[in-house]
């Protein structure tokens, strides 16, 4: 990867990331089984869609705005001051950061600008709505619509609770063939992160990473987030040298393709 690239790198392209494994990661996951039990039915077969789902425009009041530019802000300032940032917000100040580190990335990554996730509450569960773009080969664009019903709650970076309630695409809720073996993933997912296998490398990384979010609770009408800035530095670093490691291996394959490419020719 160029120098240039690597520093277009952010603490919110990295927040997102990481944050995803927690706040999306029934959503991911649904993917990641579909694509096992391709095979099990049309709604697996249907999550990828023509067209994006049509979210309305985050409506936010001038003080939820300002909030927003001051989590924002402390984002930055956490990174430079290894400090911890400490907020108690509303849903919609939680999206309106989303949004705001959405469209810093989708203004590096064009593939990105149909991407929206927001975060609400449905009943005593959180809920996410997402929408985002498909990577295709070939053909016109693809998009995932979900939305997620569950429970999550993680404390001092281990996760007490990770429970899906309901999983939607397009509308149509999935049937029990796809939310069991969601669930026991998100269950296999849990212990992985609460009891790391010493023998295995990425698994312990990946729960040291994890030891950034010191709290991640729905409190009443808002969602409580601690993070620790230093922790948190220590994973970006993490998540940028995976990223890189995944360019590079990128760059070794398409080079194998032209030099294969360029054989057959002859």
């Amino acid at each position: 990867m160029a120098d240039s690239q690597k520093s277009g790198s952010s603490w919110g392209c990295c927040l997102l990331k990481i944050l995803g494994v927690i706040m999306g990661l029934a959503l991911i996951v649904a993917i990641a089984v579909g694509i096992v039990v391709w095979r099990a039915g049309a709604w697996v077969a249907d999550i990828a869609e023509p067209a994006p789902a049509v979210h309305a425009p985050l409506v936010i009041s001038a003080g939820e705005k300002e909030d927003v530019q001051r989590v924002v802000a402390e984002l930055d300032k956490a990174e430079k001051t290894n400090g911890v940032i400490d907020e108690s917000v509303t849903p919609a100040v939680f999206n309106g950061v989303i949004e705001t580190l959405l469209a810093d990335e989708a203004a590096k990554d064009k593939d990105m600008k149909d991407d929206v996730v927001r975060v609400g509450f449905d009943g005593d569960h959180l809920s996410v709505d997402t929408t985002w773009k498909l990577q295709e080969k070939q053909g016109p664009p693809k998009y995932a619509n979900i939305v997620a019903t569950f429970d999550a709650e993680i404390v001092e970076g281990k996760i007490n609770k990770l429970e899906l309630v309901s999983l939607k695409s397009g509308g149509r809720e999935a049937p029990t063939l796809i939310r069991w073996p969601i669930s026991f993933m998100l269950w296999a997912i849990k212990e992985s992160i609460n009891n790391p296998n010493a023998q295995n490398p990425q698994n312990l990384k990946t729960a040291k990473e994890f030891e950034a979010f010191k709290l991640i609770k729905r409190e009443g009408d808002r969602i409580h987030i601690i993070v620790d800035g230093s922790k948190f530095k220590k994973a970006k670093a993490s998540v940028e040298a995976d990223e890189d490691k995944a360019d590079s291996t990128t760059d070794k394959k398409d080079s194998d393709k032209k030099d294969t490419d360029k054989k057959s020719d002859f």
